[in-house]
């Protein structure tokens, strides 16, 4: 199995376990002494999808028939919608207490999305087996007219995107910067290869100033339809993997057949399968990754580095489930596409914007009593980013705080982000505090994550959450994202 694979299977099995958890948790917190009718039936249905997961993996050791199992989880999981949807229904139909009904929505809420996880470990259990299926086949390019975005070949080939994600993303801790900020804030990319510093920074600047006006509108057409008008190759590196419904940040990077990242006008189409009517074009201007010389670690972006911007747009998801993406690049006066495959929760533990954040404390020079190698993998130290710990600032000025690992990273985009805080710091230092909170536990990846992204319910990296002095959520940001988005995640908590 492919470790990227087998990380994502890990995850969504983990997920199975942290929605059960939650709801035990919640059952506990409201002091629920008997059960209702309808949470039984929707917990005999969780014991029974966990079962044909633990099935499905053992086959999937012992190189047996996967399709059973995965059939069955589904049929499961369909069956829950029912008593779900019913239990919601008899909360408000039989004149309960309404405190009784808050409660009880949020039990069966809790449950479903249990159940929900178990789908989703049957959609990854499938995609492993159609790539495994589709690496034994014939390797021939896909033709202009044959984008990879069909029901079955999106799940196949969003394995391929999100193993390129790899690649996009292990380099992207010294990637370039580019013009899409002003050249106060960041660095001058430099050309690869082949291609003139003219060009490349004509290029740039065309990825950074998209508009709606750019791309064909969806008219009513499938996502298959649009993805038959554009023309294959490009594959599509997720940069976020955290989504929920409503608004939500989609990042990606786009490289080309020979390895080598893709800029121009850049948008998005979404829909919840590629048959199904497609929503967009939503623009997704490219953002710089390089900040000015003063603020750059010897972990950092420098304009040599391969990639220069990372692409970000925000995407409406009406609801839970899977949803089909189909990135659009114009390159001169041709079109080209590259699909993917996102899985959005019902919901997530991870704080949003609105929330009140757990009132943690974070590592200051003072707690680790001056090792500062303790607490900042970051070369050389940022000793003004461990001077004030989270709690204590929290309610009383606006605060920036950044989740990242600058040597350790696994997704290595966190060098750029903290030389980017930094930055920040200086122009907007004397109205907020900048706060930059290390990932793991003795700054040993084996040793887990430390508490205070647990008490985040995070489990990736870097995140920026900026509060502001009521000590609400004014935005966050997850994975790779650059200067100019940074600061417009600083001005919300300053409003």
């Amino acid at each position: 199995m492919d470790s990227l694979d087998g990380h994502r299977l890990a995850t969504a099995l983990d997920d199975i376990v942290d929605e059960s958890e939650h709801t035990a948790d919640v059952l506990r917190m409201y002091r629920v002494e008997a059960p209702m009718e309808h949470a039984c039936l929707l917990a005999d249905v969780l014991v029974g999808a966990g079962a044909e997961v633990a099935r499905a993996l053992r086959a999937l050791r012992d190189g047996g028939e996967l399709r059973p199992h995965l059939i069955a989880i589904h049929r499961l999981e369909n069956e829950g919608d029912r008593p779900s949807r019913d239990a919601i229904a008899s909360l408000f139909a039989a004149g309960i207490d309404p405190m009784v009904v808050i409660r009880w929505k949020d039990i069966f809420e809790s449950l479903e999305a249990s159940i929900d996880a178990g789908e989703h470990v049957a959609h990854v259990l499938e995609g492993i087996a159609i790539s495994a299926a589709g690496s034994a086949a014939s390797d021939a390019a896909p033709t202009a007219r044959q984008l990879p975005c069909g029901a079955v070949n999106a799940r196949r080939l969003a394995l391929a995107p999100l193993c390129a994600a790899l690649t996009v993303l292990a380099v992207a801790a010294c990637g370039g910067g580019s013009d899409s900020g002003s050249d106060s804030d960041t660095g001058r990319a430099q050309a690869p290869p082949g291609v003139s510093q003219q060009e490349f920074e004509r290029r740039l600047a065309e990825a950074a100033s998209a508009t709606e006006a750019d791309f064909p509108p969806a008219a009513g057409r499938t996502l298959q339809a649009i993805a038959d008008t554009v023309q294959a190759g490009p594959q599509l590196g997720l940069a976020t993997s955290v989504f929920t419904p409503g608004d939500e940040r989609l990042a990606f990077g786009l490289i080309d057949q020979s390895n080598n990242f893709i800029y121009g006008k850049t948008a998005v189409y979404i829909a919840r399968d590629p048959s199904q009517r497609a929503l967009g074009p939503f623009p997704a201007p490219a953002d710089a990754l390089v900040t000015k010389p003063a603020f750059r670690s010897q972990n950092a972006a420098v304009e040599s580095s391969p990639i220069a911007q990372i692409y970000a747009t925000k995407v409406p998801f009406e609801r839970a489930g899977r949803y089909a993406v189909l990135a659009v690049t114009k390159q001169g006066s041709t079109l080209v596409g590259a699909p993917a495959e996102v899985q959005v929760k019902r919901r997530t533990r991870i704080p949003d914007v609105g929330d009140r954040p757990p009132a943690i404390a974070t590592d200051t020079v003072a707690s680790a009593a001056g090792n500062l190698a303790a607490i900042d993998t970051r070369r050389p130290f940022a000793r003004e980013l461990h001077e004030t710990s989270f709690k204590d600032v929290l309610g009383r000025k606006p605060v920036a705080l950044l989740f990242a690992t600058p040597q350790l990273c696994q997704s290595r985009v966190c060098g750029p982000v903290v030389d980017i805080e930094l930055q920040m710091q200086e122009k907007y230092g004397d109205r907020m505090t900048f706060i930059h909170q290390e990932v793991y536990r003795d700054n040993q990846v084996d040793k887990g994550l430390r508490p205070s992204l647990r008490a985040f319910g995070l489990q990736t990296e870097p995140w920026l959450f900026t509060v502001d002095a009521d000590g609400r959520i004014a935005a966050r940001l997850e994975g790779s994202f650059g200067v100019k988005e940074f600061e417009q995640a600083v001005r919300a908590a300053l409003r």
